[in-house]
């Protein structure tokens, strides 16, 4: 005998919807500490009122057909602004979001704005009409307006889901261009990056792709079923996830340091690029700076090292000193000041009274992760192997190595 698992979904859908409303108004009291956290509870709102129809099946199983309908049109309506408002949100995260032009937001909105009106205007056709229809029969005599009403309403839904998996390759994508813009300002970007972003895109990517294919089985019988347990559960990761990530978005994300380094030498500092009146005598000299801040000062020892601190410590614009960086030494500010870090690492490394994870700390790494990437980036080894592979005579840090580019000479 089958086990009755509607108690379960129901559970699970309940739990999905308590936490995600608590966080939602706990996000909007929020909402005076940054942009962000309004328009994370305006995303949670979104994906609940989206799942509100289901859930009112189960509360309210007696509910008049006409309220009934409505919620439908309402959860239909929401879901459609689910993956706009979370693009928008990983815009505000990431700084790209500071100028959210109208025109950018009144390009994503263009969907959500339609099927607002559908939903809505479908709503205002007479009770009775609506009670008539049948969308597996025939339509011959409704209305012309009324079956096309239908007909719209039947496509959206597919349509909704797609747009979820559209959105969630552009959250991919923004986060991706974070990470890249972030390496052109800081030598440690663990603290910045955003990678619970992509596991959260990626879990309403498998859900929109889960509704898809029940989708296409309810519609022609050639799809998968995706079990209504796993559908659920998959709601209420949804939601956790956003919540526990979301109230731990604030700190590191909008300091006024950070806010006032990527604003000033992110995209502007490659937009004043084509503008720059850089001189090569110029370059030359901040070059020769910046030599002598990593060779005789090892300014890179320090983890927080940022463009604006190394800018200010050499007497010399960020915009400059980025652009000495991208066009002379053939670097970003990320692997310029790595590329320093492991040299005096593989000097450490080689000696084995020097543990690994001390010389991850001394040579200016926030952690053991980060510094394992940079150092098979820079030596194509582990530090392990290096070790234990490499020459003493043959692995000395030698002035001739610098990566000074076509400056070195000067």
């Amino acid at each position: 005998m089958t086990p009755d698992l509607s108690i379960y979904i129901f559970a699970i859908q309940l739990a999905g919807f308590a936490v995600g409303s608590i966080a939602a108004l706990t996000f909007f009291l929020q909402r005076h500490l940054s942009r962000v956290y309004s328009m994370s509870s305006c995303l949670l709102l979104a994906f609940l009122l989206s799942q509100l129809f289901e859930l009112s099946k189960a509360v309210f199983p007696d509910l008049p057909f006409e309220w009934r309908q409505a919620v439908h049109m309402v959860s239909y309506a929401s879901a459609v602004f689910v993956g706009p408002v979370f693009l928008f949100q990983v815009w505000l995260l990431t700084r790209q979001g500071d100028a959210l032009r109208r025109t950018a937001v009144l390009r994503h909105l263009v969907l959500p704005a339609f099927a607002v009106v559908a939903t809505m205007t479908f709503l205002l056709v007479p009770v009775e009409l609506r009670q008539a229809i049948d969308v597996t029969g025939l339509f011959e005599e409704r209305p012309d307006y009324l079956i096309l009403h239908v007909m719209v309403l039947l496509a959206l839904e597919p349509v909704v889901y797609l747009q979820w998996l559209v959105y969630a390759a552009l959250v991919f994508l923004a986060q991706r261009r974070h990470a890249a813009q972030l390496k052109h300002v800081f030598a440690s970007t663990e603290k910045y990056e955003l990678f619970w972003v992509i596991g959260i895109a990626g879990v309403l990517a498998l859900y929109a792709l889960g509704c898809l294919l029940s989708f296409v089985n309810r519609t022609f019988g050639i799809g998968l079923l995706v079990h209504p347990v796993l559908d659920s559960a998959t709601v209420l990761l949804f939601v956790v996830l956003l919540t526990a990530r979301g109230l731990r978005q604030a700190p590191g994300l909008h300091a006024k340091q950070r806010a006032a380094t990527l604003s000033a030498d992110t995209d502007q500092t490659v937009a004043k690029y084509s503008r720059s009146a850089l001189a090569s005598e110029h370059a030359k000299r901040i070059a020769r700076k910046l030599h002598y801040a990593m060779q005789t000062e090892t300014l890179y020892r320090d983890p927080n090292l940022s463009l604006t601190k190394l800018s200010q410590h050499i007497g010399s614009s960020s915009n400059y000193v980025s652009q000495t960086l991208n066009e002379h030494i053939n670097q970003s500010f990320f692997d310029f000041v790595n590329w320093w870090r492991i040299e005096e690492a593989k000097s450490t490394v080689l000696n084995a009274d020097v543990s690994i994870r001390d010389t991850v700390y001394a040579v200016g790494f926030n952690s053991r992760s980060a510094f394992y990437t940079a150092f098979k980036k820079h030596t194509g080894q582990t530090p392990s192997k290096f070790r234990s592979q490499a020459d003493l005579s043959s692995c000395e840090v030698t002035s001739s190595t610098r990566p000074l580019g076509r400056i070195a000479s000067t």
